[in-house]
């Protein structure tokens, strides 16, 4: 995670969305400070899967709008 994000500026950044089996309380949260964008746990359900995937859009369309302004 902090190899892709020195290689890329932000606006161009590969969205990191971790998928693991690791569902212990705080688990969410190491991941993210880790600087992931977003977490699932397994068994992977396809509605949370499409909602992070979301996010990740919403996240790259706003990064592409704060670089052109």
């Amino acid at each position: 995670t902090a190899h892709i994000h020195a290689r890329w500026p932000v606006h161009q950044r590969p969205r990191i969305i971790a998928m693991t089996a690791n569902a212990m309380e705080g688990d969410r949260e190491n991941y993210l400070q880790l600087g992931m964008d977003d977490y699932i746990s397994k068994p992977i359900r396809v509605t949370l899967l499409e909602e992070a995937l979301q996010r990740s859009y919403e996240t790259a369309v706003q990064n592409s709008i704060q670089k052109t302004t």
